[in-house]
């Protein structure tokens, strides 16, 4: 809730305060209040989003901003800082807000009780802003999702209405592909396509039944995985990591390469660059003896 709205229902600032203090709500930006059990970084920043949005009619969320509320996945991007546009101004930043210039012709759409950029404008503001990788993790979700297609995208490229960043949206949106099945997915692509290997997404490389889908098939005989870990968890987490094991060794024994890759170490891509191109040069020289 905003601060009028708590004067509304009685509420004043001193209780506000104290609710603050003993942690029922965070003071997260001007005059917003969030419960403080939304524990995700994603819920806590659409909450904001729409209280700012109820104390302002004349703004709509722009940027990664319009994207939690379409509900697309975030990466890179600040969630204290939420994104508006707004057409009664020039772009100006606050630490916990920024107001950019909502255009003539700026696509907006209504989600719920609130106004937003449409999807595909949204997707190319991240991407410009705050560069490819968050772009292509965003985009892939959108396409996954059937939300946009590809030619969505590239509309917005070609329109103009970027006017900064423009390099950075192309190269997602030319990158985006809605087989990702994960952010991490997304980023462990986007550091396999910097390398100097072909690669192929979610390769079916035979087995039992349907057959095994590899994360990344790259030079055709190195499966590339990324590993969230979250699937270990829980009681079913014991049967999950057997039936991994049992997967990994079919796969080896079949002569591709095994590379596996966890949330932490895509900080790293030059690391990651390095260590495949060890296996693919190990699993080329394996094939030719």
């Amino acid at each position: 809730m905003t601060t009028a709205q708590a004067a509304n229902l009685g509420v004043g600032r001193m209780s506000l305060h104290r609710l603050v203090g003993a942690g029922v709500f965070l003071h997260t930006a001007q005059g917003v209040y969030v419960p403080r059990d939304d524990s995700t970084r994603e819920g806590r920043h659409a909450a904001v989003t729409r209280a700012i949005l109820d104390a302002d009619p004349w703004s709509v969320a722009s940027h990664h901003s319009a994207l939690v509320l379409h509900g697309i996945n975030l990466y890179g991007v600040p969630f204290d800082q939420v994104q508006v546009a707004d057409p009664r101004c020039s772009s100006r930043s606050h630490r916990s807000l920024h107001r950019h210039v909502l255009r003539d012709g700026d696509p907006v759409v209504t989600i719920g009780e609130h106004r937003a950029i449409g999807l595909p404008l949204a997707l190319c503001q991240t991407a410009s802003r705050w560069g490819m990788v968050a772009g292509l993790v965003s985009m892939d979700h959108a396409l996954r999702l059937g939300e946009v297609a590809k030619d969505d995208l590239q509309s917005v490229i070609d329109s103009g209405r970027l006017r900064r960043g423009i390099r950075a949206a192309r190269r997602a949106a030319a990158l985006a592909d809605g087989r990702a099945e994960s952010p991490g997915e997304s980023r462990l692509r986007a550091i396999v396509h910097g390398g100097s290997f072909d690669y192929d997404l979610q390769a079916n490389v035979g087995g039992p039944g349907s057959g095994y889908v590899a994360d990344l098939l790259i030079d055709g005989r190195v499966v590339l995985e990324f590993d969230g870990e979250l699937k270990y968890d829980g009681p079913e987490g014991r049967k999950a990591i057997v039936a991994e094991k049992r997967r990994e060794d079919w796969i080896r024994s079949r002569g591709y390469g095994f590379m596996r890759v966890m949330w932490p170490e895509l900080d790293y891509p030059a690391t990651v660059q390095r260590v495949l191109h060890g296996h693919v040069l190990a699993t080329r020289a394996a094939r030719a003896a």
